[in-house]
């Protein structure tokens, strides 16, 4: 086996905000510059980097299906909301 560069994690993570603006960036133009959004990137598990996040953010929405949403709907600190299928954004 041969080892390679591995970057450091704050550059992984610089990367996944960046896809994650990128992904979304649709939705988030329709939202308004009243909407104030925050892009983290945590490294370790899901459902305990969402349950961390839920002291300091006011909403938590997550998939209907897995292990991250069960642990998010028992031991957040904020509201979960559970989006079931595909969901359209609207203007109203």
């Amino acid at each position: 086996m041969q080892g390679g560069y591995v970057p450091p994690i704050e550059d992984f993570e610089a990367a996944v905000v960046a896809q994650l603006r990128a992904e979304v960036a649709p939705v988030v133009a329709d939202c308004g510059p009243d909407v104030e959004i925050e892009y983290l990137a945590y490294h370790g598990s899901a459902g305990e980097a969402l349950v961390r996040a839920s002291d300091s953010v006011d909403l938590i929405v997550v998939g209907s299906r897995g292990t991250v949403t069960d642990q998010c709907l028992k031991r957040s600190a904020c509201p979960v909301v559970v989006v079931r299928g595909e969901v359209q954004a609207s203007k109203d």
